[in-house]
């Protein structure tokens, strides 16, 4: 969650990013092997797949709905245990690190309805904020940069910036 653009009641309300389907596993957040080691410390039983240097979490599914897949890091009440140390594509969310013709570029998910609400010009500098940032990331870690989902809308891109 983006503080500036989502207050943390909004994201408190609402926590659709942290929600997956069966079909959107492979999406969960990557997991680097220092926050997996953090992770580790406070949630000793939390498993994780392998890829490539990096993890992502083992979800199960909801008892009352086994297609359905929350977050292992979420509290139902008080949100992310990791804080301020959560997984990077949740710290940059609504905003993904995709692609646009070859070049890095932040779009906006439409999955989220809080964002979806915001000024235009708002979503723009708040994307603009964190694109370097994002930039720096996805090319420390490429397993960060998403296919550009069906209906979201590339705000900033890399050579734009340059």
């Amino acid at each position: 969650m983006i503080s500036g653009l989502i207050s943390a009641e909004e994201c408190a309300g609402c926590r659709q990013c942290c929600k997956f389907a069966y079909t959107d596993l492979m999406l969960t957040p990557l997991i680097t092997p220092e926050l997996a080691e953090e992770i580790r410390r406070r949630l000793p039983e939390q498993r994780f797949i392998s890829r490539e240097g990096t993890f992502l979490l083992r979800l199960e599914p909801e008892a009352d709905d086994p297609g359905t897949y929350y977050c292992t890091l979420l509290d139902r009440k008080r949100g992310c245990i990791m804080g301020s140390r959560k997984p990077f594509e949740c710290a940059i969310w609504p905003f993904a690190v995709t692609e646009k013709e070859g070049e890095l570029a932040i779009a906006l998910s439409p999955e989220c309805p809080i964002a979806a609400k915001k000024p235009e010009a708002q979503i723009k500098r708040t994307a603009e904020q964190i694109a370097d940032r994002a930039f720096e990331e996805a090319k420390k870690y490429p397993e960060l940069i998403k296919p550009c989902p069906p209906g979201a809308k590339v705000i900033v891109e890399e050579h734009a910036e340059s």
